[in-house]
């Protein structure tokens, strides 16, 4: 897994798209996370986030499966995070406000 997948896979495992939110919930420094992006390489101390969340799902249901109306659609959590990471961050997070705000509505 490249240094792009492996960022993106930890952005998701805290649910937050940009460096600040990741940087608050790792309790670090924003240019803690800006270093990682220069050098391309994240600390192994927050690379065990995704060996344990690999562990959990290797255990569980590798896949999502969406019902679009009579077709049903399943993609692997690789792929998934694959083209999430091709969205730009401002387009990550309309998503996850979009997805949030549907959440909330079906809670009503």
């Amino acid at each position: 897994m490249d240094f792009v997948e492996q960022f993106e896979k930890l952005k998701i495992n805290f649910n937050v798209f940009t460096n600040k939110e990741l940087a608050e919930k790792l309790e670090i420094s924003e240019s803690a996370v800006s270093v990682w992006t220069s050098r391309k390489k994240i600390p192994k101390k927050y690379l065990r986030y995704l060996e344990n969340k690999n562990n959990i799902n290797q255990n569980g249901n590798n896949n999502i499966g969406i019902n679009h109306g009579n077709v049903n659609i399943t993609n692997s959590n690789d792929e998934l995070y694959a083209l999430i990471s091709k969205l730009s961050d401002k387009k990550k997070e309309y998503f996850y406000h979009l997805i949030k705000a549907e959440i909330l509505k079906d809670e009503l």
